[in-house]
């Protein structure tokens, strides 16, 4: 009986916090997975569609970059270049035409990319902002976590 109730405890919870997105937030995990294929296969017109036209990274190389244009460009000279690349959403504020996406980043950048060869683990938080019936990310920030030895 202890099982069967564990059992449905646990059926409870995995499928209370799967009902309890909205429609909004199930668009957006969708979006953020989009834009993961895109950077990693340089797909720069979906990352055209994706990010706003003035979308502003303050990103781990201690640097604000301004303008989606910009951000190409980086990707264009192989800054930012990746062979792997998975997200973990944590929190989601859907706020109505914005929604603010908080979560893990693990990045495995390729040579000539910073820290080329190493898994690195990042904070990020996206702001995606809804733009002509379009959600586009407008800002995002990117820090790496330090390990200790």
């Amino acid at each position: 009986m202890k099982s069967f109730i564990l059992l449905a405890a646990s059926v409870l919870v995995i499928f209370g916090n799967a009902f309890s997105q909205t429609a909004t937030e199930d668009q957006i995990i969708l979006l953020e997975n989009e834009e993961i294929t895109a950077v990693l296969k340089h797909d720069y017109p979906t990352l055209e569609k994706i990010w706003a036209e003035d979308f502003m990274v303050n990103n781990p190389n201690n640097m604000v970059i301004l303008g989606r244009a910009a951000v190409i460009d980086r990707m264009k000279e192989g800054i930012i270049n990746y062979s792997g690349f998975e997200r973990e959403i944590e929190k989601m504020m859907d706020l109505g035409n914005t929604v603010i996406v908080m979560g893990l980043e693990t990045v495995l950048p390729k040579e000539g990319a910073p820290m080329a060869g190493q898994k690195v683990q990042r904070r990020y938080t996206n702001i995606w902002i809804l733009e002509d019936g379009k959600w586009r990310i407008k800002a995002r920030h990117a820090n790496v976590i330090c390990m200790g030895d």
